[in-house]
């Protein structure tokens, strides 16, 4: 008798949002808009129109950044939301360098987490290529202009006023240069950026330490990101 095979289902891990439909999402929720995790502040249906899909206006909030972002998206279409996770850390002590030394629910201690003040800033939004990039897609332009032949019996040739040399212009930015594949930045590229509040909540941090206060951070993970969003004291 043969023997009865078992299958399990296998994760990668390498998930960090999962599909939903646009019209389940609610107000409080989390979404992915331009490749951001954000959490809904403000959703609005609209009257189904001619091309028979319903819209949702969502306005969100990056959870990192705090930055506002807003989307439109048809009711019936599936768009994703991200994953996301907060986590109590016990705090132990914090570098010169602003990394912080917690220890976890299972005991383990981590000093891979930086305080917010120490983060670095996000990039800016469509940026220019740097100016390498730029050098490689400008097309080199001949110094010297072909000249015509001259036929025996012919006028003169003039220089038609609009060829004339007048002040140089200045240089146009190319237009391919925003084509890149590698620019702008993607979002899994991105350094975690600062939040809002971050000096309030540095301070508020370093400021328990002196006091030698048992407290907690409050860790938010998403879209392969951790970062300090808030303090906990602890209750004896």
């Amino acid at each position: 008798m043969a023997e009865d095979e078992t299958f399990e289902s296998q994760d990668s891990g390498a998930s960090t949002s999962y599909p939903i439909e646009a019209g389940q999402i609610r107000k409080g929720g989390y979404i992915m808009i331009k490749e951001q995790p954000c959490k809904v502040s403000e959703v609005t249906s609209s009257k189904t129109g001619k091309h028979g899909h319903a819209k949702c206006h969502f306005v969100a909030i990056d959870i990192f950044t705090g930055k506002k972002i807003e989307d439109l998206v048809p009711a019936s279409h599936t768009t994703y939301a991200p994953f996301v996770k907060k986590m109590e850390y016990q705090f132990l002590d914090v570098d010169e360098d602003g990394f912080i030394s917690c220890m976890t629910e299972d005991g383990t201690q981590r000093e891979d987490l930086k305080i917010p003040d120490a983060m670095s800033q996000p990039p800016p939004v469509r940026c220019a290529p740097p100016p390498s990039a730029c050098a490689r897609l400008r097309a080199p332009r001949a110094a010297v202009r072909r000249s015509r032949p001259v036929l025996p019996g012919s006028p003169p040739t003039r220089t038609p006023p609009c060829r004339r040399r007048h002040a140089p212009r200045p240089p146009r930015p190319p237009r391919r240069a925003l084509r890149l594949s590698s620019w702008p930045p993607r979002a899994d590229h991105a350094p975690p950026a600062a939040p809002q509040g971050a000096d309030e909540l540095s301070n508020k941090i370093r400021e328990f330490k002196e006091k030698e206060i048992d407290f907690y951070i409050v860790v938010q993970s998403a879209c392969n990101i951790e970062q300090v969003m808030d303090t906990k004291t602890m209750t004896t």
